[in-house]
C-alpha cells in the first residue's frame, strides 16, 4: 500500500496523513547518471544530483525518513489543503517530496472525459507534478534532488551548507598572513556571497601547506591584475578584490590545454580521483 502524507506551513502540525492508494502514485525517476551533491557545482538543467547518507546528516529530518506510522497521525482534512507545504509519497523504500505552491491548488469548471462525458463544478484539487522535487532511497540513504533551493522546505536544517560565516569567522579568515586588508576595507563591508564562500572555504585553506599557497599565488598574478600580491600576501581593499582572491584559493583559475585560454570557473565538479 502507497501512502501520501502532507506537513502544513504551520509548524506545530506534525505530519499528517492524506490517504493511501494500491497502486504507483508517482513513477521514481531514474538516477543513474546522478552527481554528488558539492556546494561550488550548477547542474545543468534537469540532471539530479545526490547526497549520500543523508540520514546520518545534521540536517536530515528523522521523522521524513524513518518508518512512518499513520496509526496516530491525524487526517488532513479539505479545509487544511490551501495549508498544505509539501506532499511526501512513500513507496515502497521511496519517499517523494513534492512542494506545494499556490500555483498546485486549482479550483476549476471542467468536462469530465474518463467516462461519460459531464461537466464537474468547480472542483478543487492539488495538482501533483511529474517530477518529485526530491527523491529519498531508504535502500541506499540517498537523497536526490534538482534545485537546492526546493530542499528546505522539507528539510529547514539544511541551508547550513550555505550558512554565511559569522562575524568571528571572517575576522579570522581575513586574519590570515596571505591578506593585507586595507584599514577602510572593514568586516562590516564583506558581502553575503563572500561569507557564503569564506565558510565553505576555511578547512580547505586550513589544509594548504605554504608551499601550496606561494604556487596559487604565482598563478594568480597571470590570471588577475586588479589585485595585487605583495610580500607574499592579498591585497586587499574591496568586496571585489576579496572575491577574486578566494577564487584563487578555491583554484577556480584555469588554463585550457589546447587553446591556451585564461578562464574562471563558474561551477565546480571533481571527477576522477
Amino acid at each position: 500500500m502507497n501512502l501520501i502524507v502532507a506537513r502544513l506551513k504551520r509548524k506545530s502540525v506534525q505530519l499528517c496523513t492524506v490517504l493511501s492508494h494500491e497502486n504507483e502514485i508517482l513513477p521514481v525517476p531514474e538516477f543513474n547518471n546522478a552527481k554528488t551533491f558539492t556546494p561550488h557545482y550548477k547542474p545543468d538543467d534537469e540532471e539530479w544530483l545526490k547526497i549520500e547518507a543523508f540520514s546520518q546528516t545534521a540536517y536530515a529530518d528523522h521523522a521524513l525518513l524513518e518508518d512512518i506510522n499513520t496509526v496516530d497521525m491525524p487526517q488532513l482534512t479539505p479545509a487544511q489543503a490551501s495549508d498544505v507545504r509539501f506532499l511526501c509519497i512513500i513507496q515502497g523504500t521511496h519517499r517523494l517530496f513534492q512542494r506545494v505552491s499556490a500555483s498546485n491548488i486549482i479550483k476549476r469548471k471542467f468536462i469530465e472525459i474518463s467516462g461519460q462525458f459531464s461537466v464537474v463544478e468547480d472542483r478543487k484539487v492539488i495538482i501533483l507534478n511529474n517530477r518529485p522535487d526530491a527523491v529519498h532511497d531508504l535502500a541506499s540513504d540517498d537523497l536526490y534532488f534538482t534545485d537546492f533551493s526546493k530542499l528546505k522546505s522539507f528539510f529547514s536544517k539544511i541551508e547550513e551548507i550555505y550558512r554565511e560565516a559569522t562575524d568571528v569567522e571572517v575576522t579570522e579568515f581575513l586574519g590570515n598572513e596571505i591578506f593585507n586588508i586595507s584599514g577602510e576595507f572593514v568586516v562590516g563591508k564583506v558581502s553575503k556571497p563572500n561569507r557564503k564562500r569564506i565558510a565553505q572555504l576555511k578547512d580547505k585553506m586550513n589544509a594548504f601547506t605554504p608551499q601550496q599557497i606561494e604556487h596559487l599565488m604565482q598563478d594568480f598574478s597571470s590570471y588577475s591584475t586588479n589585485v595585487k600580491i605583495e610580500n607574499g600576501a592579498f591585497q586587499i581593499a574591496s568586496d571585489h578584490d576579496l572575491k577574486l582572491a578566494i577564487y584563487c584559493i578555491e583554484e577556480r583559475f584555469y588554463t585550457t590545454p589546447v587553446t591556451a585560454e585564461k578562464r574562471l570557473a563558474n561551477s565546480i565538479l571533481q571527477v576522477g580521483g
